[in-house]
């Protein structure tokens, strides 16, 4: 491949519009295989014709982009030189193809990414956000840089962009992209909780009187729906609380919707808010603690309507609420809430005619009542020692089975 010769071969077969023989110019590339080939690679002319590749006929593409691959994620200096190649420094008018093959192969090294910001990657990508007006590549890319913030310097530097600054105006103005917009700060809030350093994505000054327009009637339903989603996310971070405390209360009143798929996004929201645990009269147990009794109403309190929806035949409904009594539970202050519910503990530890799904939660919730340090105090001693028995058997543990092996014993 090294020789005058042959790379005049496979540059003239790369360059044939029949894609099968496209195809076995391709295969040759399968000689480069240590570090020196990958590196000789990048400096011939060899490269520009294979990046060329990567904007072909899907086929084509693929196997293109799976030798640039395979190389990138070996050696480290290959990544550094292919990044570095001055044909890859795009602008938002470049192949997205190309764009995201960069991104990809940037996330295999901490160099590559050092390497990917200084080229001024991240600025194409957010070009492409602010500027594009197709839908499906906006999208697209939302899902790249989600996919480069899932390493500790990957997060830093993407939450470190102007990205908030570049989606306010679709969430705004309900673009088509909306609720990916939407999706990406649910994800991002929710990848906090992995990465010790973040950028200042949260503190954008408009990003909380942005999310609060999706609120209006005149959002659209899916609208309606992510935002409940990515409220419960942003409650999760202790440093968000706060701002949000508005925003959950109107999640939390959705609660008494008759939109079955709107009332499973609450549950798991508010869930997800309780994910960050709080010690009582602190700032955030009062924000969370509001925004739960948001949700009373003249007939039952939140917690008691939360209680009922566990008992709902509805999978959907019922498995999301019993999270947010697991996660209710499992707050210092959370316990007597759950308990005060009238005949939520019998419901718990009744075992019979219910699914293997949802005996699981039911033992989750119990479990996280019990790993509470007030448990025996508001339990009580019958109920406490009632709990730890039921633990002791497990979930499935079937009376009448246990008596006719113990009358029956081989």
């Amino acid at each position: 491949m090294k020789t005058k010769e042959v790379t005049t071969w496979v540059l003239k077969g790369l360059s044939e519009d029949i894609v099968f023989l496209r195809g076995l110019s391709l295969d040759a590339f399968q000689a480069f295989q240590t570090e020196a080939d990958f590196l000789y690679l990048v400096k011939s002319p060899l490269m520009a014709s294979l990046i060329g590749c990567v904007q072909s006929d899907h086929v084509t593409k693929m196997q293109a982009a799976k030798i640039i691959k395979e190389g990138c994620r070996k050696y480290s200096s290959f990544t550094e030189k292919f990044l570095s190649n001055t044909d890859l420094l795009l602008n938002y008018t470049g192949p997205f193809e190309l764009a995201a093959l960069v991104a990809e192969v940037a996330t295999f090294h901490p160099k590559g990414l050092k390497k990917y910001r200084r080229r001024g990657c991240f600025q194409d990508l957010l070009s492409r956000l602010r500027v594009s007006e197709d839908v499906l590549m906006k999208l697209a890319t939302l899902q790249l840089l989600e996919d480069l913030s899932t390493s500790d310097l990957g997060y830093l530097l993407v939450t470190s962009s102007h990205v908030v600054k570049a989606i306010s105006p679709s969430i705004t103005d309900f673009s088509y992209d909306c609720t990916g917009c939407l999706k990406f700060v649910a994800k991002i809030a929710e990848q906090s909780h992995v990465h010790d350093k973040s950028g200042t994505w949260n503190q954008s000054p408009e990003l909380p009187g942005v999310l609060l327009g999706c609120f209006r009637p005149a959002a659209p339903s899916n609208v309606s729906i992510q935002i409940c989603d990515t409220i419960g996310h942003l409650l999760s971070m202790p440093t968000e609380t706060l701002k949000y405390k508005n925003h959950g209360i109107l999640v939390a009143k959705r609660m008494w919707t008759t939109n079955q798929q709107l009332k499973e996004v609450v549950l798991n929201s508010l869930a997800a808010m309780l994910t960050l645990k709080t010690e009582s009269h602190s700032e955030e147990y009062l924000v969370q603690y509001e925004i739960l009794r948001s949700a009373d109403s003249e007939r039952s309190t939140g917690f008691e309507q939360i209680a009922l929806l566990c008992q709902q035949p509805m999978d959907e409904i019922r498995f999301p609420a019993l999270r947010l009594m697991s996660e209710l539970a499992s707050q210092p202050w959370g316990l007597q809430y759950v308990y005060m519910a009238a005949g939520f503990f019998e419901f718990l530890t009744n075992r019979t005619f219910d699914s293997k799904a949802a005996l699981e939660w039911k033992f989750k919730v119990l479990q996280n009542i019990s790993n509470n340090a007030n448990c025996e105090t508001i339990l009580g001693e019958n109920h406490f020692n009632e709990l730890q028995t039921f633990l002791k058997q497990g979930p499935f543990y079937n009376r009448a089975c246990a008596k006719v092996v113990t009358e029956n014993p081989l």
